[in-house]
C-alpha cells in the first residue's frame, strides 16, 4: 500500500488484550476475575507485511510500510492525534505555541540526542525544512511548507516558524514529515540522495535502532535505549515480508507472527472463531481506487474515464468482496470533515450510460456483443494490481466481469510493489488499483493532482490549468471558510473529469496473536505504530 502525507481526520480504536486465566473462588462460591497483568519489557514481536519497504529515507519512500519503519527510526515535531484539542501530541517538540496573528510558532525541543550521541538541535529541523522544499530533491508534499517564510534557530532547544499568511492546515503542515540528522544526511549532496543507500541509516532518534535490513525478506529494528520518549517495551520488532496474505495468515494461526493489519475481509472470516487471535476493525483514513493513465488514449478523455466508473458495480464490491465493511466513495476526502463537499454524490452503477459515452467515442460493439473496437483496435486494457493483495485482486476480477459487460475487455497483472512503482513512473499502464493513506489529518490533493509542481504523487499525470488554479486558491487560503468554496469546486472538477474511479473507503483489519498485549492506536497510516506501547509475555 502506498502513501501520502497531509489529511482526512483519523479516528482510532483502541485494544487491550489480556490473557485469559482462570479464575478462582471465593468463599461465597462468586467467580473472581484474574488481576491484570503487568507490562513487562523485553521479547521479540514478529509483524507480517506483504509488501516489503525499499527505501528508509523518509523523504524518498513511498510505501505504508516503509512510513511505519522510519517512524520508529526518525522523530516528528509532534504526530496526529484527534483526541487533543489542536489534533496533535508532543513528539521531539515537548510544547509549541503560535504568536496572536498566527504569523508565527515557537517549538521547544525535548532533551533529545542521536543514537550516535549528538544532540537533536532546532539545526536539524531547519536542515530538514531546507530539504523538504528543496527543488532538487522533489519532494511530494513540499506545497505544505508553501507558506513557511523561515525557520529561525534561536538556541539548540528553541526553533521558530514564520509564515507568509497564517493558513487552514498550519499546524498540521508545519509538523509534517519526520526531522532528519544535519550531521549524516548533510553530507550527502541532494543530487545524490536518489542513488544513495539509505536502507542502513547510521543514527536513530526514534524509539528503535535498525539492526538489519534484507531486501524483500525481512526488517529487525532494537529498542533505542537512548530515545528521548517512553521506552518501548519490546526488544525489538522483525518485520517479516510475506508476499502472499494467506501465508501471512497461516503464519499468524500457527504462533509464529504475532501481529499483521491490512488483513481482507474475506481472509478474516475464520479468524473471529480462532481463540488464540484477537481480529480488530479499525477505521481507515484513506481511499482506494483505480487510476487510470491520463496521458495515455484512451483514458486521456474524460467521458472514457467516466464511463469506466459507471460500468463498475461498486456497491456490489463493497458488499460481496469488503463484507460491507468500507463505503462507495466519489472523492478523495471523507465523509463529515469539514473539507468535504456534501451535496456531491459518487457516479452511479450506470452500465447502459457507460456504453452509450463508448458509443459516442467510437468505441462500438459487434452485433454479438463481444468487446468493442475502434479502427479496427479492440478495446482491451492492462490492470496493475499488487500481488498478494487478496482483496485488490477479487476486486479487479470482479470488476473485469463488470466492464466485460459493456464490451471493455480488461486484463489484471500482478506484480510486485517496486515493479509497479517502477512501470507507472515510466508511464508504462493502462489502469493501476491502489489506496492513498494519509497521516497529518490533511488530504494532500495538490500532491495528487496539480500538474504545476514537482513530485510523483500526481501518477496519473492529471494536468488542469483549472485545477492548478483552485489549488493554489485554496490552499493559499487563511481560513476555512475562505477554502471551504474552493474546495468544494476542486472536488466537483475531480468529480467531472475521474483522473480516478474513486471505489470505496474500507476499513482495515488487524489480527493480534494472544500473547501480545497492548496493542493500541490502530493508525491505517502508520502499521507499526499499534507496537509503540505493546508487551509480550
Amino acid at each position: 500500500m502506498m502513501t501520502l502525507r497531509g489529511w482526512a481526520a483519523l479516528a482510532l480504536a483502541t485494544l487491550s488484550l489480556f490473557l485469559a486465566a482462570c479464575s478462582g473462588g471465593s468463599d461465597d462460591g462468586a467467580a473472581t476475575p484474574p488481576a491484570p497483568l503487568e507490562p513487562r519489557s523485553g521479547g521479540i514481536a514478529v509483524v507480517g507485511s506483504i509488501t516489503a519497504p525499499e527505501n528508509l529515507n523518509p523523504y524518498l519512500g513511498m510505501s505504508t510500510i516503509e512510513s511505519g519503519v522510519q517512524r520508529r527510526l526518525f522523530p516528528a515535531l509532534a504526530y496526529r492525534d484527534p483526541s487533543r484539542p489542536d489534533g496533535h501530541r508532543p513528539g521531539l517538540a515537548e510544547s509549541w505555541s503560535f504568536s496572536e496573528d498566527r504569523l508565527t510558532c515557537t517549538f521547544k525541543l525535548a532533551d533529545a540526542r542521536w543514537s550516535d550521541g549528538k544532540p537533536i538541535t532546532a539545526s536539524d529541523v531547519r536542515f530538514t525544512w531546507q530539504t523538504q522544499i528543496s527543488a532538487e530533491l522533489r519532494w511530494p508534499s513540499a506545497g505544505s511548507k508553501e507558506l513557511i517564510r523561515d525557520v529561525e534557530v534561536v538556541d539548540p532547544r528553541t526553533v521558530v516558524f514564520h509564515y507568509e499568511k497564517q493558513s487552514p492546515y498550519q499546524l498540521e503542515d508545519t509538523v509534517d514529515g519526520m526531522i532528519l540528522p544535519e550531521h549524516v544526511f548533510g553530507a550527502v549532496p541532494l543530487a545524490e540522495w536518489r542513488e544513495h543507500d539509505w536502507n542502513n541509516p547510521p543514527v536513530s532518534g526514534g524509539p528503535y535502532l535498525l539492526e538489519e535490513f534484507r531486501a524483500a525478506d525481512s526488517v529487525r529494528l532494537v529498542r533505542n535505549p537512548d530515545y528521548f520518549g517512553p521506552p518501548a517495551y519490546l526488544d525489538e520488532i522483525l518485520l517479516r515480508i510475506v508476499p502472499l496474505q494467506s501465508n501471512l495468515i497461516a503464519q499468524l494461526r500457527a504462533g509464529e507472527m504475532h501481529y499483521a493489519d491490512g488483513i481482507s475481509a474475506r481472509s478474516a472470516q475464520p479468524l473471529y472463531r480462532d481463540d488464540r487471535l484477537q481480529v480488530v476493525e479499525f477505521d481507515s483514513a484513506g481511499f482506494e481506487f483505480i487510476a487510470w493513465n491520463n496521458r495515455r488514449a484512451p483514458m486521456n478523455d474524460r467521458r472514457f474515464r467516466q464511463a469506466m466508473t459507471m460500468a463498475i458495480n461498486r456497491e456490489a464490491l463493497v458488499e460481496e468482496i469488503l463484507f460491507d465493511k468500507g463505503s462507495v466513495t466519489g472523492g478523495p476526502f471523507r465523509q463529515g470533515t469539514w473539507e468535504q463537499d456534501s451535496d456531491l454524490e459518487p457516479w452511479p452503477y450506470d452500465p447502459d450510460q457507460a456504453g452509450r459515452l463508448l458509443d459516442e467515442l467510437g468505441w462500438t460493439r459487434p452485433a454479438d456483443g463481444g468487446t468493442r473496437r475502434k479502427d479496427g483496435k479492440p478495446l482491451t486494457l492492462e490492470i496493475l494490481v499488487q500481488s498478494g493483495n487478496e482483496r485488490r485482486e477479487a476486486v479487479l476480477i470482479a470488476a473485469q466481469a463488470q466492464l466485460a459487460r459493456v464490451g471493455i475487455e480488461i486484463g489484471i497483472t500482478s506484480l510486485e510493489f517496486g515493479t509497479i512503482r517502477s512501470r507507472v513512473g515510466q508511464g508504462d499502464y493502462d489502469g493501476l488499483i491502489q489506496s492513498w493513506t494519509f497521516t497529518t489529518g490533511k488530504v494532500d490533493i495538490e500532491a495528487l493532482f496539480a500538474s504545476h509542481r514537482p513530485g510523483e504523487m500526481n501518477i496519473v499525470g492529471y494536468d488542469s490549468q483549472v485545477m492548478n488554479d483552485l489549488l493554489d486558491r485554496a490552499y493559499g487560503s487563511e481560513t476555512r471558510e475562505q477554502a471551504k468554496p474552493l474546495l468544494d469546486e476542486i472536488q466537483q472538477l475531480l468529480h467531472r473529469d475521474q483522473p480516478y474511479s474513486f471505489l470505496y473507503r474500507v476499513g482495515r483489519i488487524g489480527v493480534v496473536q494472544e500473547r501480545i498485549h497492548d496493542v493500541a492506536g490502530f493508525d491505517a497510516a502508520d502499521p507499526l505504530g499499534p507496537l509503540d506501547r505493546a508487551w509480550l509475555e
